[in-house]
């Protein structure tokens, strides 16, 4: 007993160093082994025999993958958002589009506005002012070098020309570097454009404004008599608007609610006796003062 008892503790003990025995040569094995480097990694080989660089880039690897995983399971909801998003842009391309096509609308009625504008009032106000400042001009100089406004033919076309006047400044000679225009009344200087569009004298001017002011007057009647003909339908309609109230009043309650035709058929009735009887009783009343003036001249002496 007492043998098989020291046999016994003596093969426990001798299990419990031996599993302490393999538990340290397996350290001190791992810890012999030398760390596998990326050139003599195999399919077998552990993540604990890698070394510190390769474990820590494949945990980024790792997490990279993770995160990516991540990503892709919040794709789906972020795909529901746009697709919600995007389901306000048509509208809003319609209403840019809209208001695209307004402001081309207006900014062309507004290049035409202003190309009217430029080739109408301000190219006649142009022509305008260029008459008054020749006028001006020419009436700074003396009276003998100013410009008549009607020459004869032998001088017709002469800038500074006169009735009676010779001289250099009338030389056609002196005047060669110059052009004329095609009227006689203007001077250009050479390379100068021609405008003959504006008036070459203030009669004209005046002309011009006088013909302006007769269409003005003339196009102000026409319009007034366009308000006169609608004011005057109007005031039709409001005396047809104001007889219908007035016979609806008349036939109707006093409050002017509807009623029936038989109703309305009786208050016409009622209407035109009524009517009969003031017209009998107006008769009656010239008949007694026709009578009282046949009795009057009855009676007056003879």
């Amino acid at each position: 007993m007492g043998a098989s008892r020291r046999d016994d503790g003596g093969s426990i003990l001798a299990g419990s160093t031996f599993n302490a025995g393999q538990t340290q040569l397996a350290a001190s094995t791992a810890q012999s082994h030398p760390a596998i480097d990326l050139n003599h990694i195999r399919p077998t080989t552990k993540f604990d025999q890698l070394t510190k660089e390769l474990q820590t880039e494949i945990e980024r690897l790792d997490d990279a993958i993770l995160n990516q995983i991540k990503t892709a399971n919040e794709v789906p909801e972020a795909l529901l958002k746009v697709d919600e998003i995007g389901q306000t842009i048509p509208a809003a391309i319609d209403l840019v589009s809209g208001k695209l096509d307004e402001v081309e609308a207006g900014l062309e009625n507004d290049a035409a506005a202003i190309v009217s504008l430029r080739d109408g009032d301000v190219k006649k106000g142009e022509g305008e002012a260029k008459c008054v400042f020749r006028a001006v001009d020419r009436l700074k100089v003396p009276r003998q070098y100013q410009v008549a406004h009607k020459q004869n033919d032998s001088i017709i076309g002469g800038v500074y020309g006169g009735s009676g006047l010779s001289g250099w400044w009338n030389n056609p000679q002196t005047l060669g570097g110059s052009s004329r225009g095609a009227g006689g009344q203007t001077m250009q200087l050479p390379g100068e454009e021609v405008d003959d569009s504006g008036p070459k004298s203030l009669v004209e001017l005046f002309n011009g404004r006088c013909a302006d002011i007769a269409d003005a007057m003339k196009s102000n009647k026409a319009l007034l008599s366009e308000i006169e003909g609608f004011v005057a339908g109007l005031e039709e309609k409001v005396r047809g608007k104001e007889r219908q109230l007035a016979e609806r009043l008349n036939y109707g309650g006093q409050n002017g609610d509807t009623m029936s035709e038989k109703e309305q058929q009786e208050q016409l009735l009622r209407y035109v006796f009524g009517q009969v009887e003031r017209g009998i009783f107006q008769t009656a009343g010239k008949v007694a003062g026709l009578r009282d003036d046949v009795l009057e001249l009855t009676r007056a002496p003879r």
